[in-house]
């Protein structure tokens, strides 16, 4: 099985029902509310021109896009959940910034996309199915750069041990992680530059536990009913410290 192959069936393997609800990207994520630029943030920033546009594909409430309103003339948000869509209007209203949004899923809804200057896509490539397609819409979208953003690790691969609990595969393997992502671009050509860095745990301890919640609430019959149990198993494995590319 070639990299690409092999990131799709990992991903596909570690996707359950709420993962419409729960995936990244929607700005209240990892970091979202982190003081400072990012070094994606400062990636993206080098590359778009004064006035110029930025799409952000798995947009949320804005988190990876709205700190460059400041320099873009334009920013497009397309995200599958409308509630996020809205959320991302409203900040863009509070920056006085021209925006836009897409309700859809990439890459389906690209076609109806323009061109941008910077393309940003943060959280949201462990929830793509079809990495070719979807990285390859990314590409031809930028004039000057595409930034992503992941973690190291899958953000729930520290619940391997209850994840069938949790509704989903009770024996998903090993989960992806940036390795695998970085094998599957070089196998699909394309020339990448990787900055990484830590990132304090203690700003993602609200989205975990919303996390674990939701997947809770959404799972079996038995993991709902016997949800303390599930979610302490959890915590004793514990999540990996998290760390950026």
């Amino acid at each position: 099985m070639g990299s690409v192959d092999a990131w799709d069936a990992m991903v596909a393997a570690w996707r359950m029902p709420g993962d419409a609800e729960v995936a990244a990207g929607s700005g209240a994520g990892p970091g979202a509310g982190a003081p400072g630029e990012t070094p994606s943030q400062r990636w993206a920033r080098e590359a778009l021109p004064p006035g110029g546009t930025v799409l952000d594909v798995g947009c949320g409430a804005g988190a990876a896009s709205l700190p460059l309103a400041d320099r873009a003339g334009r920013i497009v948000g397309i995200d599958a959940d409308p509630s996020r869509t809205a959320a991302f209007e409203v900040r863009a209203k509070t920056l006085d910034v021209e925006h836009e949004t897409v309700v859809g899923v990439w890459p389906e809804v690209a076609p109806q996309v323009p061109v941008a200057d910077v393309v940003v896509c943060h959280h949201v490539l462990y929830h793509a199915l079809g990495l070719e397609a979807f990285v390859t819409a990314l590409t031809r979208h930028a004039r000057e750069r595409v930034v992503v953003e992941l973690l190291v690790a899958h953000p729930h691969a520290w619940l391997r041990p209850v994840w069938g609990e949790l509704g989903g595969d009770p024996d998903p393997g090993p989960a992806p992680g940036v390795a695998d992502a970085l094998a599957a671009f070089a196998a699909l050509g394309m020339n990448v530059h990787v900055v990484s860095w830590d990132d304090p745990w203690a700003e993602r301890q609200t989205d975990l536990v919303r996390d674990v919640r939701v997947r809770l609430s959404r799972g079996s019959g038995s993991a709902a009913g016997g949800g303390r149990g599930a979610a302490g198993a959890a915590g004793g494995v514990g999540p990996p410290w998290p760390r950026r590319v």
